[in-house]
């Protein structure tokens, strides 16, 4: 009897031991780290939620630290869009090619004589051009200076430059050079300056044949202004003036094929001094 009584004893006693064993930290093992979780099989009961709700701290502040993509964000990726040099020379080459080609069928297709203006102007005055500049969307007397401004310039600014009254230079010279300047205008600031150059020299050149103000500081920033911000408007209104205005020293004539483009004469035109 005394011998099965200390063995219910000594049962009674190991859970209470065990249970301090689980408790006390082991003298050989090393403490936890700072902000380390201490592992689930060691934890209570009570010590479990604390430890989750340790490890969601954790993972917000790492969250707050390291910025994430949701699957909605976009990504911001470079894109290099240079051109290679033998590309951007290549597109001018084939540029200029297909303007020589509509010039020759813009010679062959569309100078024949204009019909009379629907709206002929009241007076030609001496100190601008008779038409402004968006009087070529009237397509007055037909459509061919108006979408040949906007879709053609090259090709109606020489036929302009090139007339009799004005001869700046000859028809496929304009068209050629305008083109190319046209063409690299984008690439390089050199060639857009180059460009603006030659299209307020054409324009003072033909204020100077019809006795306009030309070579004078506002004459010179107008035309300047005008090419900046609507160069088929320039070309509309020169071509307006060179197709239906005549000086009085100069006759209409049809122009020589190594000239400007081919223009019928006998069309309704304009003294410049009535």
């Amino acid at each position: 009897l005394e011998v099965a009584d200390e063995e219910a004893a000594v049962a009674a006693e190991e859970p209470a031991v065990v249970h301090d064993a689980m408790q006390a930290p082991s003298p050989e093992a090393e403490p936890p780290a700072p902000g380390a979780v201490a592992p689930a099989a060691a934890a209570g009961p009570a010590e479990v939620p604390a430890a989750v709700a340790a490890v969601a701290g954790m993972a917000a502040g790492k969250a707050q630290e390291t910025p994430h993509l949701d699957s909605g964000d976009v990504v911001p990726v470079k894109i290099s869009l240079k051109v290679p040099w033998y590309e951007v020379i290549l597109g001018a080459i084939l540029y200029i090619i297909l303007v020589m080609i509509f010039a020759y069928l813009y010679g062959v297709m569309f100078t024949y004589s204009y019909p009379p203006l629907r709206l002929v102007p009241s007076k030609v005055v001496n100190d601008d051009f008779t038409f402004s500049l968006v009087d070529g969307f009237r397509c007055d007397p037909d459509w061919r200076i108006c979408c040949c401004s906007w879709f053609c310039t090259p090709i109606r600014w020489a036929d302009s430059v090139g007339s009799a009254e004005v001869r700046f230079m000859g028809f496929w010279q304009a068209t050629i050079l305008f083109a190319t300047l046209q063409a690299i205008s984008g690439i390089t600031i050199v060639g857009s300056v180059a460009f603006l150059i030659l299209a307020v020299m054409g324009r003072q050149r033909i204020r100077a044949a019809y006795g306009l103000p030309n070579g004078t500081g506002p004459s010179i920033l107008w035309d300047i202004l005008t090419w900046l911000f609507c160069p088929p408007c320039a070309v509309m209104q020169e071509a307006l003036q060179i197709e239906f205005v005549e000086t009085e020293d100069m006759a209409k004539e049809p122009l020589l094929p190594n000239g400007a483009g081919p223009r019928a004469p006998q069309q309704q035109t304009f003294n410049a001094t009535s």
